[in-house]
C-alpha cells in the first residue's frame, strides 16, 4: 500500500556553479532515489538544479545544496554548490519619461 503524499509538492530552482551542475544533480539524484514523490532536472541555460517535491523535500535538498562537495570531486574548490541568491538592484534615482500626449 502506498503512502499518502506528505504534503503539496512545489517547484523550486537551486542556482548552481555552472561547472559543478552535473555532478550537484547526480548527487541529489543518489540521495532523492527512495523518494518517489521527487522529481529533478537541470537548466543549463540557467545554471539551476530544478526540484518538483514537498517541503520537506525541499528542505532536505537545500541541506545537501549547502554542504561541500566530497573531497575528492572534480568540483571540490572550496565554494559552496549553491550560489548565495541575488538580491535585485533598485536604484531609487531612475526616472522614466512620461509622454505628455498622452
Amino acid at each position: 500500500m502506498s503512502q499518502p503524499p506528505s504534503a503539496r509538492a512545489i517547484v523550486r530552482g537551486y542556482p548552481v556553479h555552472r561547472g559543478q551542475l552535473e555532478e550537484v544533480a547526480a548527487k541529489l539524484e543518489t540521495r532523492l532515489r527512495t523518494r518517489p514523490e521527487a522529481r529533478l532536472t537541470t537548466d543549463p541555460d540557467t545554471s539551476q538544479v530544478i526540484v518538483l517535491a514537498p517541503p520537506d523535500i525541499q528542505a532536505i535538498v537545500a541541506n545537501e545544496l549547502n554542504r561541500p562537495l566530497e573531497p575528492g570531486s572534480t568540483a571540490a574548490a572550496g565554494l559552496p554548490a549553491v550560489l548565495p541568491a541575488r538580491r535585485p538592484r533598485v536604484r531609487c534615482n531612475d526616472r522614466v519619461p512620461v509622454d505628455a500626449t498622452h
